[in-house]
């Protein structure tokens, strides 16, 4: 019930497909993550290339002992917020945005969370003396952080409207590096221009209730890319010992969930381009105009649909972008090979095979004509995901082996 917002954009179904990669990672450039909370600590990003203090730049990017992110505004190697808040502080926002977008998940504590198995990059960008953990003072710094370490998605719920040439020339240097970009769409109820969320390549990211109507903060308007929950999100907190929850709302909770959700695109489709993942989750986004008449074209896409983002299963077992008509896979389950049939649309098609991770487990397939074989002797018993592509057309099947 506290994670209302999981079911209402059919996360598990989603996760029946994929459970997302340990490969990917979403910076949450904020405040602070507590890095040592119970359901986060599990999924943090770990810099390999670094030593934890030996204060020493071990793997030479310029920050010292940056082990699972790092404190850009106190250039210090701890990106974790002020101990000893309350749960009511500012200085909670960043954990709980890093909650949503990808608490551990499965792990009998705590919650749920979109990403799943998708790593957490925590970058600080608040100086922890300023006592005003509102106030982020070196974004860019994160941001920048965020791009050099290998960030895949990079989520920003803050803004202001204010803009420059220069945060615009920092934006585009992440998306030509390949990095996913998702912004907080703002809480003014206006349709004016809030930034980085209406800079050029960020997806832009409003709110939704539970009822699909949006959030009466929420901006909206044609900068809008989609919609998300944001009304009443339960997720981590700063405060306590590190096993604090609880319910925030706004455009900065809506942000982190598409950020995790782009995650699992790039999981199941890792060699998507930011604009890819974008159109992914804006396409198959539900349609939510008959919850807000008078707002037609004001939502962008809709409000996310995690499972038809990444394929999700339907009631033919099929897990479709678009569907290629007449193609089938059996048997299921399977054993040591699988069989395509069915006419291949546009003369031939490329057949690859995922774990549950997102990783790519077998050699891919070049079929034509009218069917192919896969073989999968070598597989552990378990679900997989076959995918087809053929002609910009794609569509993917969960099997099981046993």
């Amino acid at each position: 019930v506290n994670q209302w917002a999981l079911q209402k954009i059919s996360a598990e179904q989603a996760w029946d497909v994929s459970h997302g990669s340990s490969n990917v990672v979403v910076a949450i450039v904020d405040n602070g993550v507590r890095i040592n909370h119970q359901d986060l600590s599990g999924n943090l990003w770990t810099n390999t290339g670094e030593t934890a203090n030996n204060g020493l730049d071990d793997d030479f990017n310029g920050y010292t002992d940056d082990v699972h992110g790092y404190d850009v505004a106190d250039n210090d190697a701890d990106p974790s917020p002020p101990t000893g808040i309350s749960q009511s502080d500012e200085w909670n926002h960043g954990t709980h945005c890093a909650g949503i977008a990808s608490a551990a998940t499965n792990n009998g504590t705590g919650i749920a969370s979109v990403g799943f198995n998708t790593r957490i990059m925590a970058v600080k960008c608040t100086k922890s003396s300023s006592g005003n953990g509102g106030q982020l003072t070196n974004v860019d710094d994160g941001i920048t952080y965020a791009m050099r370490n290998g960030a895949n998605v990079i989520s920003m719920s803050f803004g202001s409207n204010g803009s420059s040439v220069t945060e615009q020339l920092l934006i585009s240097s992440c998306i030509n590096k390949g990095i996913v970009m998702v912004a907080a769409a703002g809480n003014d109820d206006t349709t004016a221009a809030f930034y980085p969320a209406a800079y050029n390549g960020v997806i832009c990211v409003g709110a939704t209730d539970q009822n699909d109507k949006k959030a009466s903060f929420s901006n909206y308007g044609s900068r809008v890319d989609v919609m998300a929950p944001g009304v009443g999100i339960y997720s981590t907190l700063a405060s306590g010992s590190g096993s604090d929850y609880g319910f925030f709302s706004g455009t900065s909770m809506a942000c982190p969930m598409v950020a995790g959700l782009a995650g699992l695109v790039l999981a199941v489709h890792p060699s998507f381009t930011p604009a890819q993942v974008a159109n992914q989750i804006k396409s198959t986004a539900d349609n939510i105009s008959a919850e807000n008449p008078g707002l037609n074209g004001m939502l962008g896409g809709g409000r996310i649909n995690a499972s038809r983002a990444i394929g999700g299963s339907t009631s033919t077992g099929i897990t479709a972008v678009n569907a290629l008509t007449g193609v089938k896979l059996f048997p299921n389950p399977f054993s040591s090979q699988v069989a395509i049939t069915g006419l291949i649309p546009n003369g031939n098609c490329v057949i690859e095979c995922y774990d549950m991770e997102g990783r790519r487990v077998a050699t891919p397939v070049n079929a034509q004509g009218t069917g192919a074989v896969v073989e999968t002797s070598g597989l552990a018993t378990g679900a997989y995901i076959i995918k087809l592509t053929s002609g910009g057309e794609s569509a993917c099947f969960r099997l099981m082996k046993f």
